[in-house]
């Protein structure tokens, strides 16, 4: 059995004032074709097919497109949800599209109670243990301390895991496979997090209270697809055959350098799989980060091309006037930025890390001239927790 695994297409989502459906159309349509070429059994997409829970029409028409021919071949389809997209839409229309080999699975299942689906492909049988994105606020008590919230998150999180765990034995005659829209602890994460650059993840659902430990993972599951993260990536597990696909096209700057791969695997039931990954290649433009005075940045247009563009003006060369009509001047601008030097080492010294809780306090002390009390500071905690956990 072939599978193909993807995930975080972010359909609707646009790069400052641009949208990117040229872009994903060519991603599927070239993915498409490796799907035609190599004869897929199994689809496997880990989450975030869209960038919103409530997607445009232009999304939901490129992403059914791209369904239809996918099955057209003769491929099944599993298609997870994630934090961005909506557990009802995928539900609601899941009725509809199993009739065409397309699984929608918006909400976590018992593992014996729709929680594992048996998918009968051209090549044969395979148990897919389905994993969408579980908010923190369905799982956990906010009103405890921190530490124990991510205690409780990663606890509940492992009992599901071992539960499939568990099941995924049953299925001795099937292609063992999980797929999940989950953030486990590795060198893309911590990335994310330490980087200034903007990425595509929101580091809100990727921080402590949100990470799991490989170990954690199925043993029982031949191949682990997971989406969440952007950047493709092996993540050490119990099976050993764990992989982030990564996000198809670079989300943000802060992608620029990640290498967009889609993943094919090969198995047979009860043996190991044989995990290849693709590169994307160039099919959508890049994104280019460059920093200078306004001068020397007009003297380098031209070699800027046809990418987007993301501009740092130093110097005092550049009045704000100026920065607002640098679109006539730079035609794939996204954003542009004018720093003093002042500014930029300012910038450079603050601890962009800190837990918000802290930063929430010191405002408080700075506002009133005390330090907020335990009721505000619960409360407080209470509303930052359920708007990290919510879609956008």
């Amino acid at each position: 059995m072939l599978v193909l695994h993807t995930a975080d297409w972010h359909l609707g989502k646009k790069l400052g004032r641009f949208e990117r459906y040229e872009e994903m159309g060519r991603f599927i349509d070239w993915m498409v074709d490796e799907c035609r070429q190599r004869a897929v059994d199994l689809v496997l997409i880990a989450g975030d097919l869209f960038d919103t829970p409530s997607p445009p029409n232009r999304a939901v028409g490129l992403a059914t497109d791209a369904l239809r021919r996918l099955t057209g071949q003769g491929a099944k389809v599993v298609v997870i949800s994630g934090n961005h997209d909506s557990p009802d839409f995928f539900e609601n229309l899941n009725q509809f599209s199993e009739l065409h080999g397309v699984h929608l699975v918006g909400r976590l299942q018992q593992p014996n109670d729709g929680g594992i689906l048996r998918i009968q492909t051209r090549a044969g049988p395979a148990a897919v243990a389905c994993c969408p994105y579980v908010r923190e606020h369905n799982v956990v008590d906010f009103f405890s301390e921190r530490r124990h919230r991510h205690h409780d998150y990663k606890e509940h999180l492992g009992q599901i895991l071992a539960a499939f765990d568990d099941e995924l034995a049953n299925y001795a005659d099937c292609v063992r496979l999980l797929v999940g829209h989950l953030a486990v602890d590795g060198a893309a994460l911590r990335r994310a997090r330490e980087s200034r650059r903007p990425r595509g993840e929101r580091i809100l659902t990727i921080g402590n209270t949100y990470v799991l430990e490989g170990r954690q993972l199925p043993a029982n599951a031949q191949y682990t697809a997971l989406g969440h993260l952007h950047s493709s990536q092996r993540v050490p597990s119990p099976a050993g055959q764990t992989r982030y696909s990564g996000s198809p096209l670079a989300l943000e700057f802060g992608e620029s350098g990640d290498r967009k791969q889609i993943v094919l695997v090969e198995a047979v039931p009860d043996r190991r799989a044989r995990v290849k990954t693709i590169d994307v290649g160039s099919i959508g433009r890049q994104l280019l980060e460059a920093s200078g005075s306004w001068e020397e940045l007009v003297a380098r247009r031209e070699e800027f091309g046809d990418d987007y563009l993301s501009l740092t003006v130093t110097g005092a060369d550049a009045p704000r006037a100026l920065l607002q009509r640098a679109a006539e001047t730079f035609p794939m601008l996204v954003r542009a930025h004018l720093v003093s030097a002042d500014a930029e080492a300012l910038a450079q010294a603050r601890n962009l890390d800190r837990d918000w809780s802290e930063i929430y306090a010191e405002y408080v002390n700075a506002t009133v001239g005390k330090e907020p009390p335990e009721g505000l500071m619960a409360e407080f905690k209470r509303i930052y927790a359920v708007a990290a956990s919510a879609s956008d």
